[in-house]
């Protein structure tokens, strides 16, 4: 599904958010994780898949906190509003989690994780389906 990321590259943070849709269409909410990322060292091995970070284009992510969001019950009015249902800590506490980037241009990245995953990022200057997310969601609610 589609993963809306905000970065505020100045405090070196970052916010995702995934709507979760359950099939009968009753329950609709949708999943915010928060972290604080940093440059690697140069050289750094990423995991055993044999791929060096040359160019500063290697983060190192330690994720907070991720937190869990109702927007629609069956019939019944949302009634959580910003707050969420449940928030629990996003970190494993074994692992850091690394991306490797690759910029394409200045709209288009691909990052790849340190077990293998792609990610093909593209700027958006207007993102239509934030318009069904709840209202303040974008702000610091959690310390992000």
């Amino acid at each position: 599904g589609q993963v809306l990321q905000v970065v505020d590259l100045d405090n070196s943070k970052f916010f995702n958010i995934a709507v979760i849709l359950h099939r009968t269409g009753l329950l609709k909410g949708f999943v915010r994780v928060s972290a604080i990322f940093t440059a690697a060292p140069n050289r750094s091995l990423v995991k055993k898949r044999g791929v060096f970070q040359l160019d500063g284009n290697l983060i190192l992510i330690q994720f907070k906190l991720r937190s869990y969001h109702l927007s629609r019950l069956a019939i019944l009015p949302n009634i959580f509003k910003k707050q969420p249902i449940r928030a629990v800590n996003a970190s494993d506490g074994y692992r850091v989690p690394s991306l490797l980037l690759t910029y394409i241009d200045d709209e288009i990245r691909v990052g790849r994780s340190a077990d293998g995953k792609i990610f093909l990022l593209e700027k958006l200057k207007k993102i239509p389906w934030t318009a069904s997310l709840p209202e303040g969601i974008f702000e610091k609610t959690d310390g992000f």
